[in-house]
């Protein structure tokens, strides 16, 4: 019976002809022939045979488009003769036939499939091949090539079969294998010998062998001989030593029946390897027996291993023994790991029965980091130690593995997010999966999270993730992602809220519903963003001996999509960069709601609105001059989609000091440098936002502020201003002719160009501190004016100092000539700053003087209120 469902379909038609039974013709046909085979059909055309009989000889003619040929023979041959397989000759049954018996076969083979599913041969050809044998009653020959061959998982290489047969003589048949697979894996290189059979039995002569175990090349030492003998059919295999470059593999032995074994092997290596370095054993060497017993054979060995390596998974001196029966072998395992740990192991296999097989693994201190390598690519990552009991039962298929798994010290790393954090739990391992139940995390603060979570797998293959984070007391650090020249978003942000993290197959989604806490500092570079367009595809190569260092990647992950729901408190820091390298950006405090959705780490969208309670935007041009414009509490910027064009909503102050002479040259009795603030207002687009400037005088009474505002009636007059105050912090007169910029640029001018520079280098090299250098020259009286700016925090940025120093005359300017004109102290006696100790001093101008004003003193207390609707500010 077939072991594959087979069916055939055809027209058949069979007539017959004779004169007695000595003399006969006989005729098949078959027509439209279909073979539904696993109910996939194929056609075939015809398949025709035509046999005859007159008097003693016999023959048979085939014809089809899979196979063809033709058969003769007497009818000595059929009754009075039969083959012995040890002799490799036909023998006759009595003391002799009446006639000489003869045989002549030919088969041409094109298409070997119908026949092995009608027939149920295993084996399956690929090319067409051609059998022939002969026998003449004292001699004969057997003749084939087959290219290619398979038989289940194993494929092989131009098979040839030719030699002679003899009745009175020995038998000699000559093969030839070049090539043998299994499982696509390279069991033999190159076979050949001979197959001899005689009187005394039949013996297998291997003249050469060249087989290969992983990468590592076995020929063979000496030629083998296999001899089964003719009376009691014992099988004898004196030697057959296998050697390599690294070391020697020897079988010899005797076989007689399924009960009565005595084979020896011994193995004597440098090392093994698959593929790679990560799939290789080291120094091997021991030796296996099988003997005979009451039942079935014995097995008994032992073997010794210096290194093994599979995957990431490191054991050095490995020994194992293996004891039992041939059919139901028990092996075990003693073995130390690295770079920490020892694994004991035991296995019970049960050959005719695999569904019984068992296997115990215990192990302790085992280093965790090869786990990494079974977990989907980037999901997480684990360090650490662990000791744990794994058993796994069945092996007819897959073994259930079950147990439990205690870490130690584990850290568990998400490579996306760039996050650290310590764990504490029990794994419990289930068949399809890992179990993690009420798990505690804590960052490097100490913070802590509620963590459960799954990993279920097929045979761990197709994982399904299911990771679940609560963090409800304490903010803790949820985002750590350094700046790259392609990051969509990077920064720092802790919070509180709920995490979970899902992934089937290539998906792997991250939602969260956080609250920010302190320490957040979200950042989304425009520069990052680039239109598709022609320089998007053409590259010009730089011609440089210079190695760049290669970038270190965040984690691939095929799909990857992140939803993240963020309620921003104020504290959370938010920036927008329009360009990193010179530190041009807007950055400040936030309140409100963002929702982010990442798919791939290509593409970002937003959408919310922002609440600028504090801040600043940094404005460069190229790094030659930095000026801070603080931004106004209440401006908002809000996103629709794409973060690239959110929607501006910003007031800024720049705050400088200047004479209003160049602005009002035809007033007399005009103030010295006071307090000028160039607003700037910016709307709409981020990509494209308006911009309009204002100037005000805020310190100045009302009769100077009615004369500037005078002065800027029309909007080219406020660029052309706030031009000159932005470059060269003064008004910039009427008159070309006594304008500071134009054809060229007077040296006081250069000089307070680059003092302003020197303060926005001083402040890069301090952060902590913002240092701002001003310088001022009148052409005409010679009065030179000099102010120095500093402001820092201090205390857990809870205690800030601003403070002014400056110094005005005609002559060389001395120490002695600095005085304090403004200087302002605030302590947060709140975490949050909502209420606040002040005192300042501050010097108001004279008409005359900058620097000699009056002095003015204060102290009181400052408190703000943060709500979205009255009834909230009432219940506070």
């Amino acid at each position: 019976q077939s072991t594959t469902p087979w069916e055939l379909f055809a027209h058949v038609g069979w007539r017959a002809s004779g004169s007695d039974a000595k003399n006969w013709t006989q005729v098949l046909e078959v027509r439209d022939i279909v073979l539904l085979h696993n109910r996939v059909p194929r056609t075939f055309e015809r398949f025709d045979a035509f046999q005859s009989r007159a008097g003693e000889a016999w023959s048979i003619e085939w014809a089809s488009a899979f196979v063809s040929g033709t058969a003769r023979c007497n009818t000595a041959l059929l009754t009075e003769c039969s083959f012995n397989p040890t002799r490799l000759a036909f023998e006759p049954r009595s003391e002799g036939p009446s006639v000489v018996p003869q045989l002549d076969v030919q088969v041409n083979v094109v298409n070997l499939h119908p026949i092995a599913v009608i027939a149920d041969l295993p084996m399956t050809t690929r090319e067409p091949f051609t059998a022939q044998a002969r026998w003449n009653g004292q001699g004969g020959m057997v003749q084939t090539h087959v290219t290619s061959a398979s038989i289940g998982n194993v494929h092989a290489e131009n098979l040839a079969v030719n030699g002679t047969l003899h009745a009175q003589h020995p038998s000699r048949l000559n093969w030839e294998v070049n090539g043998l697979t299994l499982n696509n894996t390279p069991i033999i290189q190159e076979t050949s010998g001979q197959l001899i059979g005689d009187t005394s039995g039949l013996a297998l002569a291997i003249h050469t062998f060249t087989g290969q175990i992983g990468d590592e090349a076995f020929a063979l030492e000496e030629p083998a001989r296999v001899s089964v003998d003719a009376g009691s059919a014992e099988l004898t295999l004196a030697a057959m030593p296998l050697r390599s470059a690294g070391g020697m593999i020897d079988f010899s032995g005797a076989f007689r029946d399924a009960n009565d074994w005595n084979l020896q092997a011994r193995v004597v290596h440098d090392g093994l390897q698959w593929g790679s370095e990560k799939r290789r054993l080291s120094g091997i060497s021991g030796n296996l027996s099988l003997t005979s017993g009451s039942g079935a054979p014995l097995l008994e060995g032992a073997i010794a291993c210096d290194e093994a390596r599979w995957k990431d998974f490191i054991a050095v001196d490995a020994v194992g023994s293996a004891s039992g029966t041939i059919n139901a072998p028990h092996v075990e395992l003693q073995a130390a790991t690295l770079p920490s740990g020892d694994v004991n192991a035991v296995l019970d296999l049960p050959l005719d029965d695999l569904g019984a097989a068992r296997a115990t693994v215990a192990f302790t201190d085992f280093d965790l980091t090869p786990v990494n390598g079974l977990l989907p690519p980037s999901s997480i990552g684990l360090s650490g130690t662990a000791s744990g009991n794994l058993s796994a039962n069945g092996f007819e298929s897959f073994p259930r593995i079950e147990g439990d798994v205690i870490p130690h010290d584990v850290t568990l790393t998400v490579p996306y997010l760039g996050t650290h954090y310590e764990v504490d739990g029990n794994v419990e391992v289930r068949p399809d999966g890992f179990l993690m139940d009420q798990w505690t995390l804590f960052d490097a603060s100490g913070a802590e999270a509620r963590f459960n979570g799954t990993v279920l797998h097929q045979n761990f293959k197709d994982w399904n993730l299911d990771f679940g984070i609560e963090i409800s007391d304490r903010a803790m650090t949820l985002m750590n992602i350094p700046i790259t020249d392609d990051a969509l978003f990077y920064g720092t942000a802790s919070g509180t809220g709920d995490i979970n993290v899902s992934g089937f197959g290539p998906m792997l989604e991250i939602d969260a519903s956080l609250t920010t806490g302190e320490g957040t500092d979200f950042a989304l570079p425009m520069d990052s963003q680039s239109d598709v367009d022609y320089v998007d595809f053409v590259r010009f190569k730089k011609s440089s001996t210079e190695t760049e260092l290669p970038a270190i990647p965040r984690g691939t992950f095929s799909n990857t999509r992140i939803n993240l729901g963020i309620d921003v408190e104020n504290g959370a820091q938010a920036r927008i960069v329009f360009n990193r390298k010179v530190g041009d950006e807007i950055v400040g405090n936030a309140t409100g709601h963002l929702d982010l959705e990442v798919n791939d780490f290509e593409q970002l969208d937003m959408t919310g609105n922002l609440e600028i309670t504090e801040g600043a935007y940094h404005f460069t041009l190229q790094n030659w001059f930095n000026k801070r414009f603080d931004i106004q509490p209440g401006s908002t910027v809000s996103w629709e989609g794409d973060p690239y064009d959110a929607q501006l909503n910003v007031a800024t102050t720049y705050t400088t000091r200047a004479s209003l002479d160049p602005l009002l040259p035809e007033t007399d009795d005009l103030p010295g440098r006071i307090p000028v603030d160039l607003q700037l207002q910016l709307n709409g687009s981020l990509l494209r936002p308006g911009l309009d400037f204002n100037v005000a005088v805020p310190t100045a009474d009302s009769r100077i502020q009615a004369l500037v505002e005078g002065a800027l009636v029309s909007e080219e007059e406020v660029q052309r201003q706030a031009l000159g105050l932005l470059t060269l912090n003064q008004f910039i007169p009427s008159d070309p002719t006594e304008a500071a910029i134009g054809g060229f640029i007077q040296p006081a001018q250069s000089t307070q160009f680059l003092a302003n520079q020197l303060g926005h280098w001083i402040s890069q090299i301090a952060p902590a501190m913002d240092v701002g250098l001003d310088y001022a020259q009148d052409a005409l009286s010679g009065e030179q004016a000099v102010g120095l700016a500093l402001s820092t925090q201090l205390l857990n940025d809870r205690l800030h100092i601003e403070g002014e120093v400056g110094a005005q005359t005609t002559g060389t300017v001395n120490a002695d000539d600095f005085q304090i004109q403004d200087l302002t102290v605030s302590f947060d006696l709140t975490e949050d700053g909502g209420i606040q100790l002040t005192g300042h001093s501050r010097q108001n101008a004279s008409l005359t003087n900058a620097i000699e004003g009056e002095a003015v003193q204060g102290v009181g207390i400052r408190f703000k209120w943060a709500f979205d609707q009255w009834g909230a500010r009432k219940n506070r």
